[in-house]
């Protein structure tokens, strides 16, 4: 005989032992001790979110700037995601942001929000499951202009993953 315990069911039980009795015939039983470990997060210590760093443009030009998902170790797909691009607003003019490479063909489901000099915040929205992160790749291009000569820095900083069952 198969017994089968719900997701939900057992998401609503807390970590410990439970007893567990089965009648499968009328005055026999089988008791049976049921486990529940608490499932670690997706392991989210190691994973790196990185911006290239060695990008080259000509004051006026347009650049793309990737952004690397490195060290994927979640359990589930990654399926939202924001964080903040901080930028040297002298150097560099925030232009947008693309889809590219594991986004490449979802590129309207990036949102820029909180606009200012120096600061954006960018996130990806999903509405299917194909959509969702679930490897290391290039995650979209952040585009910038060339304002003027000289390095720009350009850093992620406030980054939140929501994966499809649970939020790190």
């Amino acid at each position: 005989a198969n017994v089968i315990f719900t997701n939900s069911y057992l998401n609503s039980l807390k970590p410990g032992n439970y007893n567990v009795t089965f009648v499968f015939e009328k005055g026999k039983e089988v008791n049976k001790t049921l486990t529940i470990i608490a499932q670690d997060p997706p392991i989210v210590d190691k994973m790196t979110l990185d911006v290239e760093d060695d990008v080259k443009a000509g004051v006026g030009e347009e650049v793309l700037v990737p952004v690397t998902l490195s060290n994927f170790k979640g359990i589930d797909p990654i399926e939202n995601y924001e964080f903040t691009v901080k930028y040297d607003s002298s150097k560099v003019e925030f232009v947008g942001v693309e889809g590219a490479g594991l986004t490449a063909a979802y590129g309207k489901l990036f949102q820029v929000k909180d606009q200012t000099a120096g600061s954006v915040k960018i996130q990806y929205l999903t509405e299917k499951d194909k959509q969702a992160i679930s490897a290391d790749g290039v995650i979209c291009n952040l585009k910038f202009k060339a304002k003027s000569e000289g390095k720009a820095k350009v850093d992620l900083t406030g980054v939140t993953l929501s994966y499809f069952n649970s939020t790190t």
